[in-house]
């Protein structure tokens, strides 16, 4: 089984090995201890919108297009973004063109969502 995750670095370089070193070995002893988990999006979709909107971090813009219903296993349905401190004219450039994009698509099961986790505080 080909690995998760690759991390490239030079190990000719005495500074990245020693900092891949230490990365390597502070990770497996965090997850060891518990303190690092992993989570995967799919079961808790809201949960980093939920953290941001706990957080103190103004002017949060989210932006979310699904082009199929999403099947419990399998390829993805969907994208999105967030945006922290988005430029004034994104919102309203998005208002325009995520309609048009569900109405491109042509599929019932397409749609979008657009919404502020967090405004200015």
């Amino acid at each position: 089984m080909p690995p998760h995750l690759t991390v490239w670095y030079n190990t000719r370089c005495p500074v990245c090995d020693a900092g891949i070193d230490w990365q390597r070995n502070k990770l497996l002893a965090l997850v060891r201890a518990g303190t690092v988990e992993f989570k995967d999006i799919n079961e808790q979709p809201d949960a980093l919108a939920r953290r941001l909107k706990r957080s103190s971090i103004a002017r949060i813009l989210r932006a979310e297009l699904a082009v199929a219903a999403t099947p419990a296993q399998g390829q993805l349905g969907g994208c999105g973004l967030i945006v922290v401190n988005p430029p004034w004219t994104l919102e309203n450039e998005l208002v325009t063109i995520l309609p048009e994009l569900v109405n491109a698509i042509g599929s019932r099961n397409s749609n979008y969502r657009l919404d502020w986790i967090a405004g200015e505080n």
